[in-house]
């Protein structure tokens, strides 16, 4: 697997001096995101399902991924990872003030598995260029202009 980064300009507050110096960092390069559909007529190739049969069996599997996560369990995502349910909550003094109007919100973590770890460890990195031009280059090239 090869992932792509460009350098990319930064300004930061230099909290000694109180000077805003320019700085360069490596971004990633992100790749058009993946849709269901490709991903399904890659299944397609590479097994005996047909796009179709594959799209059913993912709508069925998120489907059953949203009621677990909604009654608070974890789920385990195969070699890729958990998604975890958890609370944004305000802290209070008094364990009875604790109540719904403490929770802030509901969201959803994502843990890596050790398998997707080791695999984007593993990855080699190539330079492509420096911001604005490496990302204006690539976009033309996606979209053949």
């Amino acid at each position: 697997m090869k992932l792509e980064y460009f350098v990319k300009k930064r300004r930061v507050n230099n909290l000694k001096s109180g000077v805003i110096e320019e700085k360069y960092i490596a971004a990633l390069l992100e790749k058009s995101p993946m849709t269901t559909e490709s991903i399904c007529k890659q299944i397609e190739i590479s097994s005996t399902l047909s796009c179709h049969e594959a799209e059913l069996a993912i709508a069925e599997f998120s489907d059953q991924v949203l009621k677990h996560l909604s009654r608070g369990s974890a789920v385990q995502l195969g070699n890729i990872g958990w998604l975890h349910p958890k609370l944004d909550a305000k802290t209070q003094n008094n364990p009875d003030d604790v109540d719904l109007n403490s929770v802030e919100r509901v969201r959803c973590t994502f843990r890596p598995s050790m398998d997707l770890i080791k695999t984007l460890k593993n990855a080699s990195l190539q330079k492509v260029g420096y911001w604005p031009k490496a990302v204006t280059k690539k976009s033309s090239a996606k979209t053949g202009k």
